[in-house]
C-alpha cells in the first residue's frame, strides 16, 4: 500500500491515478473523501460537495460514507456497498433516483439524461415499481426525462425498495436485465446529469469496470461532454487500470500520478496515444502480447542465430511454439520472425 503523501487535488483539474493492484489507489480515494467531508463540515475547503462513484461492486469508501448513504449537504455516495459484508446492484440506482425525485432538475440535465438513455437504445421513460401497502401488492409510477413528467409519489411511500423498469424496442426490461456494462455506463452518466454541483469534487473508482473496450475509450469523453453541457466547474479524481481511459482524457485539463512510487501530480501527455504506448509509458508493460508467445519466438530465433537451428533443442522449441497456434497479421512486427522460424523448421523436415 502507498504510504507516501500525495498532494491534494487542484481545483478544476482531472486527476488520473494509476498503479498495480494493492498499491493504495482506492484507499487514497477513501481517505480523500473523508478528509474533504471533514473540511466541508468545518467550512474549510474549496470544494462544495463530494460525489463518490465506484465501478467495482467492492470499494474502499469508509463506513461513514456508505452507511450514511445520502448527505445532501456534504456528499453523495452512489456505490454498491450497504454495510461491511453486504452489496446491492440496485442500491446506487435507488439513491440516484431519490436525488432526482427530491431535486429540481433543469432542462439541460433532463435533456442530457434522455440522450444517455437513448444512446443505450432505451426509451427516455423509466418506470418505478414500489412495494404496496399490503403484502404482495405493487404500485407503478413513471418518470419521463424527455417531457419531465415527475411521478406523484405520496410522502408516505418510500423508494428504498424500488424496482426500475426500462423500455427497449417495445419490451420491458427490469434493471437487473440490463448487462453489467450497461448498468455501470448508465449509472455514471445519470450521476453526472443530476448530482454535480459547482466546485464539487468527483471521485471515480475504476470507471472501466464491466465496460467493453469501445465504451472504456468513450466513457470519460461522454462524462466531460455532460459537464460541458451543464457548464458546471468540477474537480475529478479517477483511478484506473485501463490505458483506454488514460488515453481518452485531454492533456490540457489533466494531471497524473502513479502509485506506489508517485508523490505528486504531474502533467499528463498521453491523450490520443495508442494503448500500446500508454501501456508502456504509464503502466510499465512493454508489450501487451502474451509473454509466453514472446519467449517462445525469442527462444527459436536465438537458437537459429547461434547456429543451433538443426539441434534437438530447436526442434523442441519449435514444437512448443506450434502448440500456441499463433495466427499473426502481416502487419504484426513478429509476423516475419514467425514465418522465418516456420520456414527454417520445414527445411529440416
Amino acid at each position: 500500500m502507498n504510504t507516501q503523501p500525495v498532494p491534494q487535488p487542484i481545483a478544476g483539474k482531472v486527476h488520473v491515478l494509476t498503479g498495480v493492484n494493492g498499491s493504495g489507489k482506492t484507499r487514497y480515494l477513501s481517505k480523500l473523501a473523508d478528509h474533504v467531508i471533514d473540511e466541508l463540515k468545518a467550512g474549510e475547503t474549496k470544494f462544495s460537495h463530494v460525489l463518490c462513484l465506484s465501478g467495482p461492486v467492492v470499494d474502499k469508501f469508509s463506513q461513514r460514507v456508505y452507511r450514511q448513504t445520502l448527505d445532501y449537504e456534504h456528499f453523495t455516495y452512489l456505490g454498491y456497498r450497504r454495510n461491511n459484508n453486504m452489496f446491492s446492484e440496485t442500491a446506487p440506482f435507488r439513491e440516484l433516483f431519490r436525488v432526482i425525485l427530491q431535486g429540481n432538475p433543469d432542462w439541460q440535465s433532463l435533456e442530457l439524461a434522455a440522450s444517455c438513455l437513448k444512446e443505450l437504445h432505451l426509451d427516455a421513460v423509466v418506470g418505478l415499481l414500489l412495494p404496496g401497502e399490503r403484502r404482495g401488492s405493487e404500485s407503478g409510477y413513471t418518470l419521463d426525462f424527455e417531457n419531465w413528467v415527475r411521478p406523484r409519489i405520496p410522502a408516505s411511500r418510500s423508494t428504498a425498495r424500488a424496482q426500475f423498469i426500462f423500455h427497449r424496442d417495445g419490451r420491458q426490461l427490469f434493471l437487473q436485465e440490463l448487462s453489467a456494462g450497461e448498468r455501470s455506463f448508465l449509472l455514471l452518466m445519470l450521476a453526472f446529469c443530476f448530482c454535480l454541483r459547482p466546485q464539487c469534487l468527483v471521485l471515480i473508482d475504476e470507471p472501466e469496470t464491466s465496460l467493453h473496450p469501445e465504451w472504456q475509450l468513450a466513457i470519460m469523453r461522454k462524462l466531460f461532454a455532460i459537464v460541458a453541457g451543464l457548464r458546471v466547474p468540477i474537480t475529478v479524481v479517477v483511478t484506473t487500470h485501463s490505458p483506454l481511459v488514460v488515453a481518452s482524457i485531454p492533456n490540457d485539463t489533466s494531471l497524473i500520478c502513479e502509485f506506489p512510487a508517485g508523490d505528486q501530480w504531474t502533467r499528463k501527455t498521453l491523450f490520443g496515444q495508442t494503448s500500446d504506448t500508454v501501456l508502456s509509458k504509464q503502466f510499465g508493460l512493454n508489450s501487451p502480447r502474451s509473454l509466453e508467445a514472446i519467449v517462445a519466438i525469442q527462444r527459436c530465433i536465438s537458437l537459429i542465430s547461434e547456429g543451433r537451428g538443426s539441434s534437438s533443442e530447436f526442434k523442441a522449441a519449435v514444437a512448443h511454439l506450434e502448440t500456441l497456434h499463433l495466427v499473426l497479421s502481416k502487419s504484426d512486427a513478429l509476423f516475419k520472425p514467425l514465418e522465418t522460424i516456420r520456414k527454417f523448421a520445414r527445411g529440416l523436415a
